[in-house]
């Protein structure tokens, strides 16, 4: 096989019909898939090197309600998030203006609300 991982393949059925194999491995589950043209094999080996790849990365595919500017912004946070410290969070809340509209808020309570 090629460097890819995935080969095309140009073989005869026994019914006399020309017929083009992608043939290779997908994070090691040998995959063979036979399709009626040439364009249809080669559609289909960039559709598997382009999950070979995304699996090798970590990535795995999602159903979500997110537009994709919202995905990518919710990646971002998300991402920002793993990699700064509680207190590095803080300053951050801070200088974004949430802690002075929250410094304002003040709360009553009276003992009859937990009754």
């Amino acid at each position: 096989m090629k460097e890819s991982g995935f080969a095309i393949r140009h073989f005869d059925n026994r019914n006399g019909v020309i017929s083009w194999r992608v043939d290779g491995l997908l994070q090691g589950v040998r995959v063979r898939r036979n399709f009626k043209t040439r364009e249809e094999a080669i559609a289909e080996k960039s559709v598997l090197e382009l999950k070979n790849v995304q699996l090798a990365a970590g990535m795995r595919p999602l159903l979500t309600t997110l537009a994709e500017p919202q995905l990518r912004e919710a990646e971002a946070a998300f991402a920002r998030l793993l990699n700064t410290t509680s207190r590095a969070l803080r300053l951050s809340i801070n200088r974004a203006g949430f802690a002075s509209t929250m410094g304002r808020v003040r709360v009553k309570i009276s003992p009859c609300d937990f009754a």
